[in-house]
């Protein structure tokens, strides 16, 4: 059972919740200006970017080019490399992506390098399956 009281003071208003636990009761207070001070620094960590439609449009032709680079290399023969080229093409069209398109580029250093150790590890295991199907 919750109780919510607003009381006035001489430094401003403040918040009183009461909360009645199995143990008995806690009071929690907090005045107005913490409340609107926590508000702002969680807004603050969901900022938006805004990025022009320039940006997406070249990114976009950008991918096309890639695309149409795939389908003309992919009538060459490369024996052995021809899994590495279509795999450095492919890294290459999903770091464009990611970095624009899921604005990956505009998230904190500690997140990028998180996923950055996410995918190499995932290009190791993959590249490591890729060496059973080169020496068979």
């Amino acid at each position: 059972m919750e109780q919510v009281c607003h009381c006035e003071a001489g430094h401003g208003r403040a918040v009183a919740i009461q909360m009645n636990n199995l143990d008995g009761h806690a009071l929690l207070a907090m005045t107005i200006k913490e409340m609107d001070m926590s508000d702002k620094v969680a807004h603050q960590s969901h900022e938006t970017h805004i990025v022009e439609y320039r940006t997406h449009i070249l990114v976009w032709i950008c991918l096309l080019i890639l695309t149409c680079f795939t389908v003309v290399v992919s009538g060459v023969q490369f024996h052995h490399y021809g899994v590495v080229v279509a795999m450095a093409v492919a890294a290459v069209k999903g770091s464009l992506v990611l970095a624009f398109f899921m604005h990956m580029k505009y998230e904190s250093r500690i997140f990028q390098l998180m996923f950055g150790v996410v995918m190499v590890t995932l290009a190791i295991f993959i590249g490591l399956t890729f060496f059973d199907v080169l020496f068979r």
